[in-house]
């Protein structure tokens, strides 16, 4: 009779079957259940800072203190420094190949740098010259613009203050020439110190314009 048949019919091996293979799927299911199990062993062992050890001998690693009654051990979890090559070893390492991308990283073929620009780069590396002078232009010719706006300013000032001293004297009340002069030389003044600031302000950005006008030239 048939071994299957001697075995209840069931086809299962025993030991004489040597040769008998289990089928794919069933390997691959065990192959992946003990790559999980050991995966999770080590992954608690790595988290561990216990090792406890109950009274029957069974060993176990956790992330909290041990039960009463398990002997426990506190697990050192500090990376431990790497001892120094000796003479032979740093030898046999100094030695060794080493991998194309360090040697890549340490001599380069050619920079980023180096490489020339295709046409799309040149025009907008122009682009962004050409909008950073105009922007410094503009920067020149609003600092003219509060320049003239001041001294118009100033002309109105004197000109309202010599008028009131005008319809005054037409009023038959003159006023006191000296507090005109006073007058005069207070409105001036203050547009003296702010005439001085403009022209800073002036050639601080016409030096900036001509600046970036060399680095377009270059």
């Amino acid at each position: 009779a048939p071994r299957a048949a001697r075995r209840g019919g069931r086809g299962l091996p025993f030991a004489g079957d040597r040769h008998r293979i289990l089928p794919r799927d069933a390997m691959v299911a065990a192959m992946r259940t003990f790559l999980i199990l050991a995966a999770a062993l080590h992954a608690g062992a790595a988290l561990a800072q216990y090792e406890c050890t109950s009274p029957g001998g069974g060993v176990s690693f956790q992330d909290v203190p041990c039960a009463a009654g398990q002997k426990s051990r506190e697990l050192d979890l500090a990376p431990r420094p790497a001892r120094p090559a000796s003479g032979a070893s740093a030898a046999v390492a100094a030695s060794a190949p080493r991998p194309r991308s360090a040697v890549r990283a340490s001599h380069p073929v050619a920079s980023a740098a180096s490489r020339p620009l295709s046409v799309d780069q040149r025009m907008l590396a122009e682009y962004a010259r050409q909008d950073r002078l105009q922007q410094l232009q503009d920067a020149v010719d609003a600092v003219r613009k509060e320049m003239a706006g001041h001294e118009q300013q100033r002309a109105a000032d004197l000109a309202a203050v010599r008028a009131a001293s005008r319809r005054a004297s037409a009023d038959g009340v003159p006023l006191d020439p000296a507090d005109t002069a006073a007058s005069v030389r207070s409105i001036n003044a203050r547009y003296d110190a702010m005439a001085q600031l403009d022209r800073s302000r002036l050639e601080a950005a016409q030096e900036k314009l001509a600046a970036a006008g060399k680095e377009v030239g270059r």
